[in-house]
Order: structure tokens, then C-alpha cells, then sequence
């Protein structure tokens, strides 16, 4: 099935629910990521995946990472429009996925949406923006040549693994409960696992200046100085009447409305054939921090923050 790649799938037995039977580890064969773990994900993506490794990446290319349900949402709508000369009527008018796509779902997501037709990645105009929720040995093998411009966004674990939760019952129609998904995510059996790898690797990368870290919380606690601080990470200027209209666009009560943020046709198309018939709270759920705390039990708060205490080694840095 591929070159590249160790796809191991997980065996019926070692299921934990029966709906991830399409899920299964996937490893670059590359000696250099030896030290890194296997990721979680679907094989119906693998070909897209494969095909990640070899696109070709500018300097001026600006690829977004973060775990899903890490605030990359929210941060893709920022860049794009800062990126884009702050133009919120086509930010409204256009899906996000298609302003700036998930690259390793690209081919899948185009083939699956009404509209169309769609330029083939290379043909995108320049500067281009992607979004990526793989971890760092799955980036095209470019992105280590070329330096492309990486922003990496994290959250806390506690708030992802509640609002992974919602949009997965919501988007793929899985019957679990909270509590068994919760301990799915402590076991890293869910898709993109491994969380805490994911985070790390990233945190970690040597010699490598052309990358900026935020996390969730500041952005949202103090969204001016975040906007200053992406744009001129980007090399643009934000003046002070773009900047009020950018927080403006991302009020949360305007993105939970906003059908180009929410891709409102595509989810829709694929929750119908993923069966699912129940109430979509849509992709923007809530939109702040510690939420976890109205719905996680203490139980289970007490074995995340155990779980992130685990002093585990980047695999940047394993010898």
C-alpha cells in the first residue's frame, strides 16, 4: 500500500470500540524518525499521506500544526486573514477548508465536497497556507529543506479531550460515553494519537528559528497581542482599524454562526453517511478555556494531570 511507511492495523481484538475498525498506526520507514511514535489515523488516508511526504514546500508557505480541537480553527481563520489583507467578506462567503486546507487530507476532502473544481496543491497561488494536525515526522520531507514558516498551537489536554469528544460523536456518530473516550485518549487509541508525543516533538524541534508556538489560552486571553505578535511573525502590519475588525470576526458568537468557518456543508455531507441523525452543536462548540471542569469527572482529572506528569523524551532528543 506504501513506500513509505510502516501501516500496522489494529487487530479486531485490540479494538476498543468497534466503530475504529478502519483505524490504524502508521510509521515513516525512514531510519531518522526511529525514536518516534507510530500515529493514529484512518486508512482511507494513507494514500493522501503518502503522498504529503513529497510535496514540494516554499519558504514563504505557512503550515499551521496542532493537535485537533487545539485552537487551530480559530488560528486558520486569523492567519488566513492576515494573510489576506483582512478581506472577512470572503472569509464569510468562502469554507475555510478551502482557504486554507489540511494538507494531508487534501485529495480526500476535495473528492468528498459538493463544490469544485479544486487546483491540485502545486497550483495553489503563492504565498501558500496549510493546516496540519500530523505530527512532526509526517511533514513533507520539504519542510526540513526549506523552512517554511510553522505556527504550532497547543491547549490543555483536559479541554481537547472533552471537545475531541463532542465533534467525534457528533461528526463520525461513535456511541461511547465521555468517560469511555476520555480513557480511549489516556490509552492513545483514538485518531491522531499520541497526544503527549504530539505536543513534545513539536516543542522540541532543533535548529529550526522560522516557528512560533502559542497556546489556546493566551490567544483568547489576550487576542491583541497575540494578533501583533502572528502578524508580525508573518511580516505583515496589522493596523488598529484591521485588528478590531479581525477580533470582530473572531467573536465567538459570530464564528459559531459563520458558515465559511464552519464548513457547514461538508460536515453535514459526511455526518449523513456517517449515519449520524442527533443535533450537530457544530465545529465551533463553546470556545473557551476549562470547560473540561463542567463535564469531566474528578476521577478522571486526577488521571489526566497524573498522565501529563509522565516525564517522557522528545524523540528529537532520544539518543
Amino acid at each position: 500500500m506504501t513506500d513509505n511507511f510502516i501501516v500496522t492495523k489494529v487487530r479486531s481484538d485490540e479494538l476498543l470500540c468497534k466503530e475504529f475498525k478502519d483505524l490504524c498506526a502508521i510509521k515513516p520507514k525512514d531510519p531518522k524518525w526511529s525514536n518516534f511514535p507510530a500515529w493514529m489515523t484512518f486508512e482511507s488516508f494513507i494514500d493522501d499521506i503518502e503522498r504529503v511526504k513529497s510535496n514540494k514546500m516554499y519558504e514563504d508557505d505557512v503550515i499551521l500544526c496542532g493537535f485537533p480541537r487545539s485552537g487551530t480553527s480559530m488560528m486558520q481563520e486569523m492567519i488566513w486573514l492576515i494573510m489576506n489583507d483582512f478581506d472577512v467578506e470572503k472569509a464569510k462567503a468562502v469554507q475555510r477548508g478551502i482557504r486554507v486546507p489540511i494538507i494531508e487530507f487534501y485529495d480526500f476532502y476535495q473528492s468528498n465536497r459538493h463544490e469544485g473544481p479544486y487546483p491540485k496543491i502545486d497550483d495553489l497561488p503563492r504565498p501558500r497556507t496549510f493546516k496540519s494536525h500530523m505530527p512532526v515526522q509526517l511533514l513533507p520531507d520539504d519542510v526540513w529543506i526549506k523552512k517554511p514558516k510553522l505556527i504550532y498551537i497547543y491547549r490543555n489536554v483536559k479541554d481537547v479531550a472533552v471537545s475531541f469528544y463532542h465533534f467525534s460523536k457528533d461528526y463520525y456518530n461513535y456511541p461511547y460515553t465521555l468517560d469511555e473516550f476520555l480513557q480511549y485518549f489516556l490509552d492513545d487509541a483514538i485518531e491522531s494519537a499520541p497526544y503527549r508525543e504530539h505536543v513534545l516533538d513539536f516543542l522540541n524541534i532543533p535548529d529550526y528559528e522560522n516557528i512560533l508556538y502559542l497556546t489556546y489560552e493566551s490567544v483568547t486571553g489576550d487576542m491583541d497581542s497575540n494578533i501583533d505578535k502572528v502578524a508580525r511573525f508573518l511580516g505583515k502590519e496589522v493596523s488598529e482599524e484591521n485588528k478590531e475588525k479581525l477580533k470582530d470576526h473572531l467573536n465567538f458568537k459570530k464564528i459559531k454562526s459563520n458558515t465559511g468557518f464552519n464548513n457547514e456543508s461538508f460536515l453535514e455531507k459526511m455526518r449523513k453517511l456517517n449515519g449520524a441523525t442527533h443535533e450537530f452543536a457544530g465545529h465551533a462548540r463553546q470556545g473557551k478555556s476549562e470547560a473540561y471542569k463542567s463535564e469531566m469527572s474528578e476521577e478522571f482529572i486526577n488521571k489526566f494531570d497524573k498522565w501529563m506528569e509522565v516525564k517522557l523524551v522528545s524523540g528529537f532528543n532520544k539518543k
